[in-house]
């Protein structure tokens, strides 16, 4: 045999094994590319539309590295289970308690993360067909506020916090997060019936700050309404949870945004890309924003840092990611 027939059966050969090492490779490698995720979502709101647009953009910028899935989405009022078993998805995203509602309802084989919703609606979905794994909660948990309010009110002592004797959350277990904080507390518990005014009176009186949660049975509208004119007529500051409340009156609050939770989401989804193991368990939105009200911080006397420092601030106190 020539030397040049060797070398041709030799490039033969090599080419042989290289296609084999490649092929066993592609084989065991994961498929992240071909993943499918569903999300369902109310597309007749804003916020909603607001986390698929930038979850989309955040998983597309991983589209050079091989962890960009196939993203599609469906209205909440067109899903249903011969939806899901038509694509058939890799994993469900829901945004929001009515999407989570709705397919917590419908047996599923693929994993799902529900994002975008209150804590205790995540909670009433423990009981349903089909129980959820794994969530991203719309609310904060309290310590972010109280570190707020500690910040913003070195010399306070005491934090009211008005709460409905449904929530899980313990007075105990309230108290024990405050203290490091320096608060001790003045909870008020109104349950259906009571009179909001009086207890409103109670939170008020002797706090030196309110601290106002996410908690719906307590904070109605007309309750929240009350609560806000009174904190101002006694130069009361309201540590609050949403951007609404700031703007209705709180001096400041804490809040994530709908591009912070997509943010969130985007990275458990990237886990389960690198993994294989789907998103399990529950979280508190991973990033958040600290906000100020300008002029109610004016009323009350005392100019506070800028947003971004005081985010900052709250963040180094609780070590959380900036």
């Amino acid at each position: 045999m020539s030397a040049k027939q060797r070398q041709h059966g030799f490039s033969r050969r090599h080419f042989t094994l290289c296609l084999w090492v490649l092929v066993v490779w592609l084989s065991a490698a994961p498929a992240s590319g071909t993943q499918s995720v569903l999300v369902v979502l109310d597309k007749s709101k804003p916020a909603h539309q607001s986390v698929l647009k930038h979850f989309r953009e955040a998983m597309h910028e991983d589209s050079a590295n091989g962890l960009a899935p196939r993203i599609e989405s469906r209205d909440v009022a067109q899903f249903d289970r011969a939806t899901a078993e038509s694509m058939p998805p890799d994993l469900i995203i829901t945004i929001g308690a009515r999407a989570a509602w709705r397919l917590s309802q419908q047996a599923t084989a693929a994993p799902v993360l529900n994002i975008f919703l209150p804590r205790a609606a995540y909670l009433q979905l423990e009981n349903a067909a089909s129980p959820p794994r794994a969530a991203i909660f719309l609310d904060q948990p309290i310590a972010r506020q109280f570190a707020l309010a500690h910040l913003l009110l070195p010399t306070a002592k005491t934090a009211g916090i008005l709460r409905a004797d449904t929530q899980a959350a313990t007075s105990e277990t309230i108290s024990e997060t405050a203290r490091p904080f320096g608060f001790s507390l003045n909870i008020v518990t109104i349950e259906d019936g009571d009179d909001p005014a009086d207890a409103i009176r109670q939170v008020i009186g002797p706090s030196d700050v309110i601290i106002a949660t996410f908690d719906r049975t307590a904070y109605k509208p007309a309750t929240t309404k009350w609560l806000l004119y009174l904190a101002v007529q006694q130069h009361r500051p309201i540590i609050g949870f949403s951007y609404a409340l700031l703007k209705a009156g709180a001096l400041a609050a804490v809040f994530s945004t709908p591009e912070q939770i997509a943010d969130h989401a985007a990275e458990l989804v990237r886990d389960w890309l690198r993994t294989g193991t789907p998103p399990n368990g529950t979280f508190y939105p991973r990033y958040y924003h600290v906000g100020l009200n300008s002029p109610v911080a004016g009323q009350l006397g005392f100019t506070p840092p800028s947003e971004t420092e005081l985010t900052n601030k709250v963040r180094g106190v609780l070590g959380d990611p900036r």
